[in-house]
């Protein structure tokens, strides 16, 4: 499984939608839900912070989506 696949996994499981995991993660823009769309199509790179942080409000360890 590649990362997208386990953030797009653990938000699920977490019941949280693209856009409330965008603002969570401190991605403030209009494009928030788009931009972890991509990251979770992987046709974006996620950004090791963008990796932390979405492993810290998933509640998971950053070893468990890379």
């Amino acid at each position: 499984m590649t990362p997208a696949e386990r953030i797009r996994t653990a938000r699920l499981a977490a019941g949280m939608t693209q856009a409330e995991l965008a603002k969570a993660i401190g991605i403030t823009t209009k494009w928030g839900q788009s931009v972890v769309a991509q990251y979770e199509m992987g046709s974006r790179p996620i950004p090791r912070k963008r990796l932390k942080d979405a492993a810290r409000v998933l509640g998971l360890r950053l070893s468990d989506l890379i």
